[in-house]
Formats: structure tokens, C-alpha cells, sequence
């Protein structure tokens, strides 16, 4: 739920805040749980979750680009930045003559995931994303295999946290509760989605290296969307 006191900092990852006290999202977090999986599983990050997670939604990607498929491969998007408003587009990620190779096998099991970037290094396709969509949208079933059980898809869109002026920092309105992985988008709040309608959502945004990106849904509702977009103008 982001309130581990763990932050993103060059130079200083632990805040002055006690654990569970204060909301700062933190991309270490995830490197964190990814290195936990491997400790209770014994299986590398990436392995894990193919098996686990990928295959069951039938999705062809992966964290690791030297392990994906010939035709994942070839659909691999690059991901653009301006360097100003009007600057050349310049490639950030991703950007591939050839498929690179990736030595592994000196990697020690449960020492540091965070090199499988857990906190947003998958790649998959747009179309992929869309049964990650479908899956949430069922409550955590995607053609009748249960990839999440109930009690922990509840546990994963119920606010664990709740901003109350004094205990986080909201990203200026956009993350305003959190739950495990998911946070609630008011229909009236700054961080709306549409500006015609107001319509409560629950999801995730993605944002890196210019690329924008969202899952959202509508709980016990068949209503979500997605997007991607990999290249922005200036740096968000």
C-alpha cells in the first residue's frame, strides 16, 4: 500500500515516517515484493510470474526481453521522449537492432528482483493488457481460471490507506486512497478521467520514460478501459 516508509530517493531510501503512517508511492516497493516471491517460491521473479500470472491469461510477454517470443519481439514498441516541446523524438527503451541475449544463470534466487524491474518492466501488448482488464473485471477470473482468489481481489481494491490533509502525498490529487496495487478514481476529483461524465474508477496508471499508460474499471460492472500512448512531449 505505499506506506512502508521505503521512498525513491537517490540517496536516502527510508523517510522519517513509521511504517504504515504515510502514503509515498515508491517503485522500490515492488522490487521488494518481487524479491519476496522469490524467497517463499524459490523461483526467479520473472519465472514466477509466467507461470503464475502471464500463461494462465494467455499472454505472450515477459520482463526479460532476451526471453520473449520471436513474435513478441518483433511487435516490441519503442518508447519516445522529447527532449523539449520541440525537440527531436528520442528513443528511451527499448530500441533493438536485434534481440539481446541476457546471461542469468549467475543470478542468486531471492537476492534482488528489482532487476526484473517488477515495478513496470513487462512487456506486453496492448491486446494483452485488455485480459489483464477482463480479469479484474471478473473479479479475478479470466476463462473460467481463477487467477486471483476473492479474498485477495477484494483485499486489492479495498483503500488500505485514505489521504486525510496530513498523512501522504496525493501526486497533486491523483492518488488520493490506495489499496494493494490499485487506487480509486473519484468522478469528481482532479484525477478524473472524463471531463463530461462523472465516473467512479478503480485501477492503475503507468508512467515511464514517456510512455503513459492505464487500466480502469468500473467494479461488478463489465465497463473498464485501457491505454498507451510511448512517447510524450515533455517529461511528466
Amino acid at each position: 500500500s505505499h506506506t512502508s516508509s521505503l521512498r525513491d530517493a537517490p540517496a536516502q531510501f527510508f523517510s522519517t515516517k513509521s511504517p504504515g503512517k504515510f502514503f509515498s508511492y515508491c517503485n522500490l516497493n515492488f522490487g521488494i515484493l518481487g524479491t519476496i516471491i522469490e524467497r517463499i517460491s524459490g523461483e526467479r521473479f520473472d519465472i514466477y510470474q509466467q507461470k503464475n500470472i502471464l500463461e494462465p491469461l494467455e499472454i505472450d510477454g515477459g520482463y526479460i526481453v532476451s526471453n520473449l517470443s520471436a513474435k513478441a519481439f518483433k511487435n516490441l514498441g519503442t518508447i519516445y521522449r522529447k527532449e523539449n516541446e520541440f525537440g527531436d523524438w528520442i528513443a528511451q527503451v527499448d530500441d533493438y537492432n536485434f534481440q539481446p541475449q541476457q546471461d542469468l544463470s549467475n543470478y542468486e534466487v531471492g537476492t534482488d528482483a528489482t532487476i526484473f524491474a517488477p515495478q513496470g518492466g513487462l512487456r506486453i501488448s496492448f491486446d494483452d493488457l485488455g485480459k489483464c482488464l477482463q480479469m479484474l473485471m471478473n473479479g479475478g477470473t479470466y476463462n473460467g481460471r481463477k487467477i486471483i482468489c476473492a479474498e485477495s481481489f477484494n483485499e486489492m481494491i479495498r483503500p488500505h490507506w485514505q489521504f486525510d490533509l496530513t498523512n501522504g502525498d496525493t501526486y497533486g490529487g491523483v492518488m488520493e486512497n490506495y489499496g494493494l496495487g490499485t487506487y480509486k478514481i473519484g468522478g469528481a476529483s482532479r484525477a478524473r478521467l472524463c471531463k463530461d461524465f462523472e465516473i467512479d474508477l478503480i485501477g492503475h496508471s503507468g508512467e515511464a520514460y514517456g510512455l503513459i499508460s492505464g487500466l480502469y474499471f468500473i467494479p461488478n460492472t463489465k465497463d473498464g478501459v485501457i491505454f498507451m500512448i510511448n512517447g510524450t512531449a515533455i517529461d511528466v
